[in-house]
């Protein structure tokens, strides 16, 4: 057999890099953002986070190799991070854990821009396929706006019913205002 070229063992690298990315974020997308290696034993998740460290590790270190012997050790943390995946959805479903579809609620900007408003950010990844502008904000995301505006917390506070509303001038007090004061005498 012939040995491979460095682009193609760049493009085999590079597959294998892309392969992993689509499972790990079909996982999050399924269980909620890096939900499911806190539903099994901490044995597990230990374990489950020692592979993915290998595999991190391997690919750092292998940037740009030109050695075939690399290549399958790379081949090798892939395969192991596959098989990683599939123990931790075995073993939450064995422990009777099940992916469960977020809640979400949908609205839109006054510019029509979509949004979805998610509980916690580990629902984000559940939902952004669903929202075409893939706007989707989680309910802690909120709160760290809220806080940045302490006049508002404050008007909640003296007054609890208080709505936030946009502010605007009609178009007749800026007409009217917009006076070109060509009819004062001086």
């Amino acid at each position: 057999m012939q040995p491979l070229t460095h682009r193609q063992m760049l493009d085999h690298a590079n597959e294998l890099v892309k392969t992993i990315n689509r499972r790990a974020t079909q996982i999050n997308r399924t269980w909620g953002w890096d939900v499911l290696p806190r539903l099994v034993s901490v044995e597990t998740m230990t374990r489950f986070r020692k592979q993915r460290d290998r595999w991190e590790m391997t690919c750092f270190e292998l940037i740009g190799t030109h050695r075939p012997e690399e290549l399958d050790r790379l081949d090798r943390q892939a395969s192991a991070m596959l098989r990683a995946f599939d123990y931790l959805e075995q073993q939450a479903k064995e422990l009777g854990h099940h992916p469960t579809p977020p809640e979400y609620w949908e609205f839109v900007l006054p510019d029509g821009t979509p949004c979805a408003l998610v509980r916690d950010r580990a629902q984000i990844g559940q939902v952004s396929d669903r929202i075409p502008a893939g706007n989707v904000w989680a309910l802690e995301e909120i709160a760290d706006i809220i806080t940045r505006f302490p006049e508002l917390i404050s008007t909640k506070q003296l007054f609890p019913c208080a709505e936030t509303l946009p502010m605007g001038v009609s178009q007749k007090i800026i007409d009217d205002l917009d006076d070109s004061l060509s009819d004062l005498p001086w």
